[in-house]
């Protein structure tokens, strides 16, 4: 029985200390993360993805839409409508079949 108890004791110190232990691991990664990203000036490009293999992807590809942006000089509340010149055209006979349902009792 001495020995159970030893065993049962034993291994609720250790998840208790694991608890402090991994409490005060994530508190430190997390003011790391927060320092990386503050750094890199946070957003799309900096901070925490711009290392390994994602190191130039999202400069490259995640800011397409704010260069676009940053072009266009409107007023606000101007509306614009731009084409792109390619017009689709459906013929609805050729869409699907119809098909006609009957209610059955």
């Amino acid at each position: 029985m001495e020995m159970f108890l030893s065993v049962i004791l034993t291994i609720v110190i250790g998840f208790w200390l694991l608890g402090i232990i991994g409490r005060l691991l994530l508190r430190f990664w997390v003011g790391r993360m927060q320092r990386r990203m503050q750094r890199g000036g946070g957003g799309v490009g900096g901070g925490a993805f711009n290392y390994g293999p994602f190191k130039g992807f999202y400069t490259s590809y995640g800011s397409a839409g704010t260069s676009a942006q940053s072009k266009d000089k409107r007023k606000e509340g101007e509306v614009t409508v731009e084409t792109t010149g390619q017009t689709k055209s459906h013929n609805h006979k050729d869409i699907g079949d119809y098909v006609d349902f009957e209610e059955v009792k």
